[in-house]
């Protein structure tokens, strides 16, 4: 399955032209819970403001993937020194 993505808009403030909008991204082939990404009363009245909407979303996405990458890269480094290290130490008991 691929990633999909569901937006939900509430909230809507006719006269503001504002709203709560949530936007959800799930990865089929994948076992993480989806990621939910939420703005509150949000301008959405302009087509402009729609795309800088949808451009902030991508941008957290990108920041996301680049985090969850750092943390995977320092998790496999921390675990290969860990058990390095363990290991070493067993061998002096």
């Amino acid at each position: 399955m691929a990633i999909t993505w569901e937006i939900k808009i509430t909230n809507v403030q006719v006269a503001t032209k504002r709203a709560n909008v949530t936007a959800t991204r799930t990865d089929g082939a994948s076992a993480l819970p989806p990621q939910v990404y939420s703005f509150t009363e949000v301008p959405i009245g302009t087509p402009a403001e729609r795309l800088s909407l949808i451009n902030t979303i991508k941008t957290r996405v990108t920041e996301r993937a680049s985090h969850n990458a750092q943390v995977e890269d320092t998790v496999a480094d921390l675990e290969a020194a860990g058990k390095t290290a363990l290991e070493s130490w067993e061998l002096t008991r």
